[in-house]
C-alpha cells in the first residue's frame, strides 16, 4: 500500500468530495477523493434527508475500496486488426478450355 492509499484509508485525504443529486428513482451520492476513481451510490426510494444519514457510510465504503484499488487500470485499446489477405485474381479461361454455353435469353410474354 502507498503512502498516499494509507493517508486515504485512515481518513486524512485531500480534495475529498461527496455530491448529492435528487432525482426520480431517489439519491445518487458520488464521493472522489484527489487521484481517486468517484464512487457512485445509487439510493433508490431514498429521500434526500436520509441520504444525508448515510454519507459516513458511503464514505467509510468509498475509503475501503480506495486502500485497495484507487484507480482502475487504463484501457488498453487491443491491436489494429491486420489486413484481409487479397482474394486471388480471377484466372482467365485457357485456349484449349470449352467456352461457357451463353445463357438462353429469357422473355416473358405480357396479355394486357
Amino acid at each position: 500500500m502507498t503512502q498516499q492509499n494509507a493517508q486515504q484509508a485512515n481518513g486524512n485525504q485531500v480534495g475529498l468530495k461527496v455530491v448529492l443529486e435528487q432525482m426520480e428513482r431517489g439519491v445518487v451520492v458520488g464521493v472522489q477523493a484527489k487521484g481517486c476513481d468517484p464512487v457512485l451510490t445509487v439510493l433508490g426510494g431514498t429521500p434526500l434527508e436520509q441520504a444525508l444519514d448515510r454519507v459516513p457510510e458511503l464514505l467509510a465504503a468509498a475509503r475501503e475500496r480506495w486502500a485497495q484499488i484507487p484507480k482502475m487500470p487504463e484501457y488498453q485499446r487491443p491491436p489494429e486488426p491486420k489486413p484481409a489477405a487479397k482474394a486471388p485474381p480471377a484466372q482467365a479461361p485457357t485456349p484449349n478450355a470449352p467456352a461457357k454455353p451463353e445463357q438462353p435469353e429469357v422473355v416473358q410474354n405480357r396479355l394486357m
